[in-house]
């Protein structure tokens, strides 16, 4: 057996490369008032969306935070974070230190003996995180990393230049995989803007220009004079919220909708809770229980996403809104009308609430909407929902690529991690295939 064959076979705890939440001396011996980097959960990212930016004073986070410097690793440890892979190498930094979520571990390659960037590959590796999953502790949706899962987790005992050559290799790889992962996000964005860019052009036909302010919604020069611009309750024989009162869960029965079970265009009965046949006859009004064409707008969490009922029993909570045309408006046109852009940067403008915002009823009733004539609101519904349907065809297709993209991030990792392949070729002309 050769010294490389040696090598790769040989496993060493983590804690031999690294400290794990080590305590940052650097950080104390800042004054008060000195700007440290600060870095709340939502900043800890493996790719281009690491934000090291925000700042804050020592004193503001001198207690209830993390302090971490920079080449340090910092590992999200909740859960559904750390499943997604977001261990972070810190850069420079403006003062050297900083304070991030507890939420987090600090590691920290020992000087000499560890990269840091190939101990942060290591915590990105499939080993890692499949049996970091197998070790959260606490209640479910609590649920965390414990320390000394790091700390024993096992790696190769590759030599310090070997790990630089790993480390090398991979910088490059990755950074190429990142990049075209970005380029995918990008598309998807600005499909999302052409697809907008249609629905309002079907919606708002004669509008030639971005509008001035959400409440021009809808002005006359907007639309032919054959429309209709009256507020929105004018199409609808109701308009309401649901239950408030607890429902019992069960495994089978009607479905418990919530704000967070409708989608943009679809209901995801998937995630919706259950409840009994007995409690949904006995104490469901009929305000709860859409019925088949009534229209679903969440009022509550992300505002205005819409969806229509398609008549399967259920019943909405408080969170949901129930707009029920009146039979010559339940072709689906109020529906299409509320997934326009603009219309739903009105209600959210007009939305009431401080810290927390809410769509009110009566001001979603009394939004003005162009509603089109009844010859020609059937061809509209239909190409704003084909419009719609290559949408949702095209995005399909790039969330694929992307996690495929993500996949192959990950295995690349742990295979020049776990000495697979040879990779002294940054190029990559010897990874396999």
């Amino acid at each position: 057996m050769d010294e490389r064959s040696r090598a790769v076979t040989a496993m060493i705890r983590l804690r031999r490369l690294a400290q794990i939440n080590p305590p940052t001396p650097a950080f104390d011996r800042l004054v008060e008032d000195s700007e440290v980097t600060f870095m709340p959960l939502e900043t800890v990212w493996a790719d281009q969306r690491l934000d090291v930016s925000r700042v804050r004073s020592k004193a503001t986070v001198a207690a209830g935070y993390v302090r971490f410097q920079a080449a340090d690793v910092l590992c999200p440890k909740v859960t559904p974070t750390f499943q997604a892979g977001r261990s972070a190498l810190i850069p420079e930094l403006p003062s050297g230190v900083g304070a991030a979520s507890t939420e987090v571990h600090v590691v920290r390659a020992h000087p000499g003996i560890a990269d840091p960037r190939f101990v942060r590959y290591a915590l990105l590796t499939k080993p890692f995180l499949e049996e970091g999953v197998s070790r959260f502790q606490g209640v479910a949706g609590l649920q965390r990393v414990p320390d000394d899962f790091l700390r024993e987790f096992s790696v190769i005992d590759f030599t310090l230049e070997e790990q630089q050559r790993i480390a090398d290799f991979l910088d490059d790889q990755v950074f190429r995989i990142d990049n075209i992962i970005e380029a995918r996000r990008r598309q998807t964005d600005l499909a999302d803007h052409v697809l907008q860019a249609e629905i309002e052009r079907i919606w708002l036909p004669r509008q030639q220009a971005p509008m001035r302010h959400v409440l021009d919604v809808p002005r006359e020069e907007d639309v032919p004079a054959s429309w209709s611009i009256r507020p929105l309750g004018a199409f609808l024989s109701r308009i309401t919220y649901g239950f408030t009162n607890p429902m019992p869960a069960t495994d089978e029965g009607p479905y418990m909708l919530t704000a967070a079970d409708i989608g943009d265009g679809q209901i995801s009965y998937g995630t919706a809770r259950r409840t009994s046949e007995e409690a949904f006859t006995g104490l469901i009004t009929a305000k709860s229980r859409p019925e088949t064409n009534d229209v679903l707008l969440t009022k509550d969490g992300t505002l205005g996403r819409v969806a229509e009922a398609d008549g399967r029993p259920c019943c909405i909570n408080q969170s949901v809104a129930l707009l029920r045309p009146h039979a010559e408006y339940a072709d689906g046109a109020i529906a299409e009308i509320l997934r326009v852009r603009a219309y739903r940067e009105a209600l959210v403008f007009n939305a009431g609430g401080t810290a927390i915002k809410h769509l009110y009823i009566s001001r979603v009733a009394a939004q003005k909407v162009a509603m089109p004539p009844s010859n020609v609101r059937a061809s509209m519904v239909a190409e704003s929902r084909k419009a719609r349907s290559h949408f949702d065809f095209g995005l399909r297709s790039l969330t694929q690529s992307v996690e495929l993209l993500h996949e192959l991030k990950r295995s690349l990792i742990t295979a020049a991690m776990m000495g697979d392949f040879e990779t002294s070729a940054a190029d990559g002309s010897r990874v396999p295939v």
